[in-house]
């Protein structure tokens, strides 16, 4: 492997660690920026829901309340007109000042009957009006004529025979806006022939426009409106918080479908958000007043009813924010301080893998074996060492970006493609007693081996050729001696059996005279023989006769 393919199996990794460890520290940190954010939205969300019903609510328990007080003083002006409404008495006494208008007495019980509504009640006047509509007799006195609305009024009141609430109308005499209760007076005694007609007016300044511009809360712009629809127009009845002299006089088409008011007059009821006589955003609550063609809206402008909650947003959004930046710093320390601990580890690896680098190189160049790396997939040649560049007396530029079974001293080993082939699919191949063809055409016996090995993911072969001309010449000379030396085992040994056939003649000889034979045979089995009596030992191998006395 050379320094620069060392370098570089280094470097991709490294490189690959790095990319992955950002990837999961930006990973980490989105994960948290995604629950964080999630987390504030899903609050901020519930926020809103539960205040916008909330203010909601509000909204409609103020219209509600409203609308019940409405209701409820109504009914208290009618059930003040049925104590007059086919009262004999009552009726008795305005038959009796019709016919005798100068009669005191008459007029003064006339004057108790109704002198009272005005001192405790609602009602600004009583007027009671004869049949041709011709005031008779008011509380307080020497009252202006009736106006064109009640005189029209009473007589719409005497055709139906009985009891009206005449709506919000505008006296053409001072320009003001009245309510009224039209009692229809009739002698049942002629048959309900018509007499007059008490009229119980109301000032709405004393209770009504109180009523509907109360705000049980502090608000900048909310407000009640009273409504009710005249033909295709919805006409306001009371005088308007951001406008001056609206009651009876402002009128708005019923077109306008985003307008508060508009809805209310075509009878829906709910909550809605629209555009007000202003032009503004606004929230409303539409309701109808039962038993009367009124319509009530309680509305507030969309700006302060959400001022609150922009203001929680923006809170949230701030939170959100500070967050993300500690998560972040969070994040960013932590990857900071692996970076540093990793590009640490990285830069005590490289030096680690150079200072092998160097070593390898040191045991590839100082290697008394030949060294040949190849790419195992082309079969190029990446590297060599020095003893292989010295053995085969060429340089070193000779073997680098050559295919192998280009360099003619291998083609004993490796002749062509093919046999680079079964190099490659064997992955290990040991060849033994092969030669190589030096540059000056001497032949060198060498032992061939190569292995596959994996370096950065990139397989090369590494071939390790041996000089193995000396143990040749050894292993040649030792078979010589060895010859030599069986030839002299051979000889040596017949001469060792000729000496034992011989001693075995002579005792024999030793038996046929009587005498012991001189040669113990038995030595051959290497016991020690014991000698006879007067007579020394003997070892094997000794071949000297015995003494003996003749």
């Amino acid at each position: 492997m050379t320094e620069a393919n060392a370098r570089i199996s280094e470097k991709r990794p490294a490189e690959t660690i790095g990319r992955r460890a950002g990837g999961l520290f930006v990973l980490t940190f989105v994960l948290l920026a995604s629950g964080i954010v999630g987390t504030g939205t899903f609050y901020y969300r519930n926020y809103e829901k539960q205040y916008r019903a909330e203010m909601e609510r509000q909204l409609s328990a103020i219209a509600d309340l409203k609308v019940g007080e409405l209701v409820q003083w109504r009914k208290e002006r009618l059930s003040d007109a049925v104590v007059f409404f086919k009262n004999p008495s009552f009726t008795a006494l305005v038959r009796r000042f019709f016919e005798q208008p100068t009669d005191a007495e008459v007029q003064r019980q006339l004057l108790d009957w109704v002198g009272k509504y005005p001192a405790h009640g609602d009602y600004d006047q009583v007027r009671l009006l004869d049949a041709q509509g011709v005031s008779r007799l008011s509380v307080p006195a020497r009252l202006l004529p009736a106006s064109s609305a009640i005189v029209r009024g009473a007589s719409e009141a005497l055709r139906s025979g009985q009891i009206a609430l005449r709506d919000f109308y505008r006296n053409e005499h001072d320009q003001r806006v009245y309510l009224a209760a039209l009692v229809p007076i009739l002698d049942e005694r002629d048959g309900g022939q018509p007499l007059g007609v008490l009229v119980l007016r109301a000032d709405p300044e004393t209770y009504v426009y109180p009523l509907i511009k109360l705000w049980p809360t502090p608000s900048r712009t909310a407000e009640t409106l009273l409504v009710r629809r005249e033909g295709n127009e919805v006409i306001f009845l009371n005088e308007l918080r951001f406008q001056t002299n609206t009651a009876l006089n402002l009128c708005v088409s019923l077109d306008r479908i985003a307008l508060p008011a508009a809805q209310a007059a075509l009878g829906r009821e709910g909550i809605m958000e629209g555009i007000d006589y202003r032009g503004v955003p606004v929230v409303a609550v539409l309701r109808t007043i039962p038993d009367s063609p009124w319509a009530l809206v309680s509305r507030m402008d969309t700006a302060e009813v959400y001022a609150p909650l922009r203001a929680r947003l923006w809170q949230v959004v701030v939170l959100i924010v500070a967050l993300l930046i500690g998560a972040g710093a969070c994040v960013g320390a932590v990857w900071r301080q692996q970076s540093v601990r990793f590009y640490k580890e990285r830069a005590e690896t490289t030096d680690a893998l150079i200072a092998s680098e160097v070593r390898y190189r040191r045991l590839f160049e100082a290697a008394r074996d030949g060294v040949l790396i190849l790419d195992a997939e082309t079969g190029m040649v990446v590297d060599v060492n020095p003893f292989l560049v010295e053995l085969l007396g060429v340089t070193r530029e000779a073997f680098l970006q050559k295919k192998v079974w280009e360099l003619g001293f291998f083609k004993d080993i490796v002749a062509n493609q093919d046999n680079f082939t079964e190099l490659q699919q064997k992955g290990y191949v040991r060849y033994e007693d092969m030669a190589l063809e030096t540059r000056n055409g001497q032949r060198c016996e060498v032992e061939f081996v190569s292995n596959v090995h994996l370096v950065n993911h990139h397989k090369v072969i590494q071939c390790n050729i041996r000089d193995i001309s000396e143990r040749k010449r050894a292993a040649a000379a030792l078979a010589c001696r060895m010859d030599e030396l069986a030839q002299f085992n051979a000889a040596a040994v017949g001469r060792e059996l000729r000496m034992v056939e011989l001693k075995e003649q002579v005792n024999e000889l030793a038996r046929q005279l009587g005498q012991p034979p001189p040669y113990e045979m038995d030595f051959l089995d290497g016991a020690v023989q014991t000698a006879p009596p007067g007579g020394e030992a003997r070892r094997p191998g000794d071949l000297n006769p015995r003494p003996h006395h003749t």
